[in-house]
Protein backbone atom coordinates (compact mmCIF):
# COMPACT_ATOMS: atom_id res chain seq x y z
CA UNK A 1 0.00 0.00 0.00
CA UNK A 2 1.57 3.27 -1.07
CA UNK A 3 1.56 6.42 1.00
CA UNK A 4 -0.95 8.20 -1.20
CA UNK A 5 -3.29 5.21 -1.42
CA UNK A 6 -3.44 4.70 2.32
CA UNK A 7 -6.26 6.41 4.23
CA UNK A 8 -4.71 9.02 6.44
CA UNK A 9 -7.35 8.71 9.14
CA UNK A 10 -9.24 5.80 10.60
CA UNK A 11 -11.27 5.17 13.73
CA UNK A 12 -10.64 1.72 15.13
CA UNK A 13 -13.19 0.36 17.55
CA UNK A 14 -11.47 -2.54 19.28
CA UNK A 15 -13.89 -4.55 21.37
CA UNK A 16 -11.27 -6.73 22.95
CA UNK A 17 -7.56 -6.93 23.49
CA UNK A 18 -6.88 -6.44 19.79
CA UNK A 19 -5.93 -2.80 20.22
CA UNK A 20 -2.28 -3.40 20.98
CA UNK A 21 -1.91 -5.97 18.21
CA UNK A 22 -3.70 -3.72 15.74
CA UNK A 23 -1.45 -0.82 16.68
CA UNK A 24 1.66 -2.92 16.07
CA UNK A 25 0.33 -4.24 12.76
CA UNK A 26 -0.56 -0.76 11.55
CA UNK A 27 3.02 0.36 11.87
CA UNK A 28 4.59 -2.87 10.65
CA UNK A 29 2.35 -3.48 7.64
CA UNK A 30 2.55 0.09 6.38
CA UNK A 31 6.28 0.39 7.05
CA UNK A 32 5.78 3.51 9.17
CA UNK A 33 7.08 4.78 12.47
CA UNK A 34 4.59 4.24 15.28
CA UNK A 35 3.72 6.92 17.86
CA UNK A 36 2.67 7.58 20.58
CA UNK A 37 1.44 4.93 23.09
CA UNK A 38 -1.99 5.53 24.63
CA UNK A 39 -4.13 8.57 25.32
CA UNK A 40 -4.58 7.76 28.99
CA UNK A 41 -0.87 8.20 29.68
CA UNK A 42 -0.50 11.78 28.37
CA UNK A 43 -3.91 12.83 29.69
CA UNK A 44 -2.99 11.54 33.14
CA UNK A 45 0.27 13.51 33.05
CA UNK A 46 -0.79 16.70 31.28
CA UNK A 47 -4.57 16.86 31.77
CA UNK A 48 -6.23 19.60 29.75
CA UNK A 49 -2.86 20.60 28.29
CA UNK A 50 -2.76 17.29 26.43
CA UNK A 51 -4.26 19.06 23.40
CA UNK A 52 -1.12 21.13 22.94
CA UNK A 53 1.02 18.02 23.33
CA UNK A 54 -0.95 16.08 20.72
CA UNK A 55 -0.85 19.03 18.32
CA UNK A 56 2.92 19.19 18.64
CA UNK A 57 3.31 15.43 18.11
CA UNK A 58 1.15 15.61 14.99
CA UNK A 59 3.10 18.61 13.70
CA UNK A 60 6.43 16.84 14.11
CA UNK A 61 5.13 13.54 12.73
CA UNK A 62 3.72 15.26 9.63
CA UNK A 63 7.19 16.41 8.67
CA UNK A 64 9.09 13.26 9.56
CA UNK A 65 8.00 11.01 6.69
CA UNK A 66 5.80 7.90 6.87
CA UNK A 67 4.38 7.50 10.37
CA UNK A 68 1.37 6.15 12.24
CA UNK A 69 -0.16 8.31 14.97
CA UNK A 70 -2.00 5.74 17.10
CA UNK A 71 -4.29 7.19 19.74
CA UNK A 72 -5.04 4.24 22.00
CA UNK A 73 -7.84 4.49 24.57
CA UNK A 74 -9.29 7.48 22.76
CA UNK A 75 -12.11 7.55 25.31
CA UNK A 76 -9.56 8.90 27.81
CA UNK A 77 -9.82 12.24 26.00
CA UNK A 78 -13.10 12.70 27.88
CA UNK A 79 -10.90 13.27 30.98
CA UNK A 80 -13.59 11.68 33.16
CA UNK A 81 -10.85 9.61 34.80
CA UNK A 82 -9.19 12.81 36.03
CA UNK A 83 -11.83 15.45 36.76
CA UNK A 84 -15.39 15.78 38.09
CA UNK A 85 -18.00 15.76 35.27
CA UNK A 86 -18.48 19.55 34.80
CA UNK A 87 -14.76 20.32 34.69
CA UNK A 88 -14.06 17.21 32.60
CA UNK A 89 -16.56 18.25 29.93
CA UNK A 90 -15.12 21.75 29.66
CA UNK A 91 -11.49 20.65 29.59
CA UNK A 92 -12.23 17.77 27.20
CA UNK A 93 -13.99 20.12 24.77
CA UNK A 94 -10.85 22.26 24.56
CA UNK A 95 -8.63 19.19 24.15
CA UNK A 96 -10.77 17.67 21.40
CA UNK A 97 -11.04 21.03 19.61
CA UNK A 98 -7.26 21.30 19.54
CA UNK A 99 -6.92 17.78 18.15
CA UNK A 100 -9.64 18.33 15.54
CA UNK A 101 -7.96 21.54 14.43
CA UNK A 102 -4.78 19.59 13.70
CA UNK A 103 -6.66 16.76 11.97
CA UNK A 104 -8.44 19.27 9.75
CA UNK A 105 -5.10 20.80 8.84
CA UNK A 106 -3.55 17.58 7.55
CA UNK A 107 -2.91 17.71 3.82
CA UNK A 108 -4.65 15.10 1.63
CA UNK A 109 -1.21 13.85 0.59
CA UNK A 110 0.02 13.61 4.16
CA UNK A 111 2.29 10.63 4.88
CA UNK A 112 0.83 10.40 8.37
CA UNK A 113 -1.80 7.77 9.16
CA UNK A 114 -3.95 8.67 12.18
CA UNK A 115 -5.67 5.79 13.98
CA UNK A 116 -7.66 5.81 17.22
CA UNK A 117 -8.82 2.83 19.28
CA UNK A 118 -11.36 2.46 22.05
CA UNK A 119 -13.49 -0.10 23.83
CA UNK A 120 -15.96 2.63 24.84
CA UNK A 121 -17.46 4.24 21.76
CA UNK A 122 -20.03 5.94 24.01
CA UNK A 123 -17.26 8.02 25.58
CA UNK A 124 -15.68 9.25 22.34
CA UNK A 125 -16.48 12.85 21.43
CA UNK A 126 -18.68 12.89 18.27
CA UNK A 127 -16.53 15.70 16.87
CA UNK A 128 -13.65 13.27 16.43
CA UNK A 129 -15.59 11.02 14.05
CA UNK A 130 -17.06 13.70 11.79
CA UNK A 131 -16.37 13.37 8.04
CA UNK A 132 -12.77 14.15 7.19
CA UNK A 133 -11.50 13.23 10.65
CA UNK A 134 -11.60 9.73 12.14
CA UNK A 135 -14.30 8.62 9.73
CA UNK A 136 -13.19 5.09 8.74
CA UNK A 137 -14.61 2.61 11.26
CA UNK A 138 -12.95 -0.79 11.68
CA UNK A 139 -14.42 -3.08 14.31
CA UNK A 140 -12.27 -5.72 15.99
CA UNK A 141 -14.81 -8.18 17.38
CA UNK A 142 -14.58 -10.11 20.61
CA UNK A 143 -12.98 -13.55 20.25
CA UNK A 144 -15.28 -16.52 19.80
CA UNK A 145 -14.85 -19.74 21.80
CA UNK A 146 -12.19 -21.14 19.47
CA UNK A 147 -10.21 -17.90 19.60
CA UNK A 148 -10.55 -17.76 23.40
CA UNK A 149 -9.10 -21.26 23.67
CA UNK A 150 -6.22 -20.25 21.42
CA UNK A 151 -5.59 -17.13 23.51
CA UNK A 152 -5.57 -19.12 26.76
CA UNK A 153 -3.19 -21.65 25.26
CA UNK A 154 -0.84 -18.88 24.15
CA UNK A 155 -0.94 -17.34 27.63
CA UNK A 156 -0.29 -20.75 29.20
CA UNK A 157 2.68 -21.44 26.93
CA UNK A 158 4.14 -17.99 27.51
CA UNK A 159 3.71 -18.28 31.29
CA UNK A 160 5.29 -21.71 31.49
CA UNK A 161 8.14 -20.67 29.22
CA UNK A 162 8.89 -17.69 31.47
CA UNK A 163 8.72 -19.87 34.59
CA UNK A 164 10.75 -22.68 33.07
CA UNK A 165 8.34 -25.29 34.43
CA UNK A 166 4.79 -26.59 34.19
CA UNK A 167 2.28 -24.21 35.79
CA UNK A 168 -1.06 -25.55 34.57
CA UNK A 169 -2.87 -28.83 34.79
CA UNK A 170 -4.56 -29.78 31.50
CA UNK A 171 -7.45 -27.34 31.10
CA UNK A 172 -10.95 -28.74 30.58
CA UNK A 173 -12.17 -26.33 27.91
CA UNK A 174 -15.58 -27.98 27.81
CA UNK A 175 -16.13 -26.49 31.29
CA UNK A 176 -14.25 -23.23 30.80
CA UNK A 177 -15.44 -21.90 27.45
CA UNK A 178 -19.22 -21.84 28.14
CA UNK A 179 -18.75 -19.37 31.02
CA UNK A 180 -16.40 -17.03 29.13
CA UNK A 181 -18.85 -15.68 26.57
CA UNK A 182 -18.22 -12.03 25.72
CA UNK A 183 -14.76 -11.94 27.27
CA UNK A 184 -11.89 -10.28 25.46
CA UNK A 185 -8.24 -11.25 25.34
CA UNK A 186 -7.58 -8.61 27.99
CA UNK A 187 -10.20 -10.23 30.23
CA UNK A 188 -8.57 -13.64 29.81
CA UNK A 189 -5.12 -12.24 30.56
CA UNK A 190 -6.44 -10.64 33.73
CA UNK A 191 -8.14 -13.86 34.84
CA UNK A 192 -4.88 -15.79 34.45
CA UNK A 193 -3.00 -13.05 36.29
CA UNK A 194 -5.43 -13.16 39.20
CA UNK A 195 -5.24 -16.95 39.33
CA UNK A 196 -1.45 -16.90 39.48
CA UNK A 197 -1.51 -14.16 42.12
CA UNK A 198 -3.72 -16.40 44.23
CA UNK A 199 -1.11 -19.16 44.01
CA UNK A 200 1.63 -16.72 45.02
CA UNK A 201 -0.38 -15.53 48.03
CA UNK A 202 -1.03 -19.11 49.05
CA UNK A 203 2.70 -19.85 48.98
CA UNK A 204 3.48 -16.65 50.91
CA UNK A 205 1.13 -17.78 53.67
CA UNK A 206 2.99 -21.06 54.05
CA UNK A 207 0.74 -23.16 51.85
CA UNK A 208 1.73 -25.56 49.13
CA UNK A 209 0.02 -24.36 45.97
CA UNK A 210 -0.29 -26.94 43.26
CA UNK A 211 -0.68 -26.46 39.55
CA UNK A 212 -3.40 -24.17 38.21
CA UNK A 213 -6.46 -26.34 37.71
CA UNK A 214 -9.70 -25.94 35.80
CA UNK A 215 -11.47 -25.35 39.11
CA UNK A 216 -9.00 -22.55 39.94
CA UNK A 217 -9.81 -20.89 36.63
CA UNK A 218 -13.56 -21.25 37.15
CA UNK A 219 -13.30 -19.55 40.55
CA UNK A 220 -11.23 -16.73 39.03
CA UNK A 221 -13.70 -16.31 36.15
CA UNK A 222 -16.65 -16.07 38.54
CA UNK A 223 -14.87 -13.48 40.70
CA UNK A 224 -13.80 -11.48 37.65
CA UNK A 225 -17.33 -11.38 36.26
CA UNK A 226 -18.70 -10.10 39.57
CA UNK A 227 -16.04 -7.39 39.79
CA UNK A 228 -16.62 -6.37 36.17
CA UNK A 229 -20.34 -6.11 36.83
CA UNK A 230 -19.72 -3.65 39.66
CA UNK A 231 -17.27 -1.65 37.53
CA UNK A 232 -19.83 -1.33 34.73
CA UNK A 233 -22.49 -0.13 37.18
CA UNK A 234 -20.10 2.48 38.57
CA UNK A 235 -19.16 3.59 35.06
CA UNK A 236 -22.77 4.23 34.10
CA UNK A 237 -23.84 5.64 37.46
CA UNK A 238 -26.01 2.67 38.41
CA UNK A 239 -24.11 1.53 41.50
CA UNK A 240 -25.57 2.75 44.78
Amino acid sequence: MGDLAAPRRAALRAAGDGQGDARARAGRDLGRHLLPPEAREPTSKFGANTGELLQEILRIASGEGPAVFFLDQADALSLDHLLPPPQAREASARLVAALCEKLDGLAPSSRLLVVAATTRTDAVDPALVEPGRLDHLVEVPLPDAAAQQEILELIRLRTEKAAGRTIFDPVDYHRILPVMGGMSGADLSDIIRRTLEGKVHEAAEGGTPGLVTTDDLLVAIDHYKRVRGVVEKIRYGQYL
